[in-house]
């Protein structure tokens, strides 16, 4: 039985009009993509959660009608491209498009791919059937040339990531509640053969990776809400007997205490208090031009 919490948080009725907060409903199209790995020896627990979660507040909270989600064995990297490429068709300029991500991150080396190719390691988020190769996964260099295409045409692309790049898997003994069955798990996966590479270890720690949606001149074409830092892990926990994205359940815990008037900053910052109250050592993380950070999500 779920917590009054949660109930709480996700059953009560709330009645806002978005168009006071800035916030044309009618513009904003949502891409919801997740998995658990079914099956497989990475299989995650949270992610179709934080699917169910999104899905959740933007239908019935926000009201979008443009949502479009992604799940388990329907998300592939094909589909996921095809979905790209509709919403660029018939998005318009002064659309948004918000991307929830719930899935493991990696970071791929270029030995795997070409070994001509000056990236020695580069950042990427697995969708359900993946390969080891930039085909396979939906790399940053995708992700970030991607997001300038929609910014030159006049479309903002927002994208939280509830998954992590930084090598740092392994059991993180934390819980709301502390039960004995709630240990955490990183949301990283490791490539085949590289989780004793000390040389891939130490340039998957070290280097900065995909902490930001800008172009080659450094000029942001997007703005990225990140589950934690370069060098800290994104936990697929458990809240209540219920399995979550850590990140994703205290982002949505915030934006329905502040009745979703909330901005860009003050949103992580105050999911980033909860998480640390909670025990978490990851720290979400915001990127995005100064101008962005003070104004309502989604406005």
């Amino acid at each position: 039985m779920f917590s009054s919490l949660w109930n709480w948080l996700f059953k009560s009725k709330v009645s806002i009009n978005m168009l006071n907060l800035g916030i044309d409903v009618s513009k904003i199209h949502v891409l919801i993509t997740a998995t658990n790995y079914i099956g497989t020896e990475s299989q995650l627990s949270g992610c179709l959660n934080d699917a169910t979660d999104y899905d959740y507040i933007f239908r019935n909270d926000y009201k979008i009608k443009n949502l479009v989600s992604l799940l388990g064995k329907n998300y592939t990297i094909e589909n996921f491209k095809d979905q790209i490429d509709l919403l660029y068709s018939t998005c318009k300029s002064g659309d948004k498009v918000l991307w929830c991500d719930s899935s493991h991150g990696t970071k791929l080396p270029n030995e795997l791919n070409d070994p001509n190719d000056n990236i020695l390691v580069e950042e990427a988020i697995v969708p359900d059937n993946y390969n080891w190769s930039r085909e396979g996964l939906i790399c940053e260099s995708y992700i970030r040339s991607t997001a300038k295409k929609f910014h030159d045409k006049g479309i903002k692309v927002i994208m939280i990531a509830d998954a992590c790049h930084s090598a740092g898997l392994g059991q993180l003994d934390k819980d709301l509640d502390n039960k004995s069955d709630s240990l955490a798990i990183g949301r990283f996966l490791f490539p085949p053969g590289y989780a004793e590479n000390i040389q891939f270890m130490t340039l998957a720690k070290t280097l900065p990776g995909m902490r930001s949606l800008r172009d080659a001149s450094g000029n942001h074409v997007g703005i990225l809400i990140s589950a934690c830092g370069a060098v800290q892990t994104a936990s697929d926990a458990r809240f209540n007997n219920r399995a979550n994205g850590a990140l994703t359940y205290f982002l949505i815990q915030v934006l329905k205490e502040f009745k979703f008037n909330i901005s860009y900053f003050n949103l992580v910052e105050e999911s980033k208090k909860r998480l640390s109250n909670a025990g978490y050592d990851q720290i979400p993380e915001l990127d995005c031009d100064d101008n962005i950070k003070n104004k309502v999500f989604l406005s």
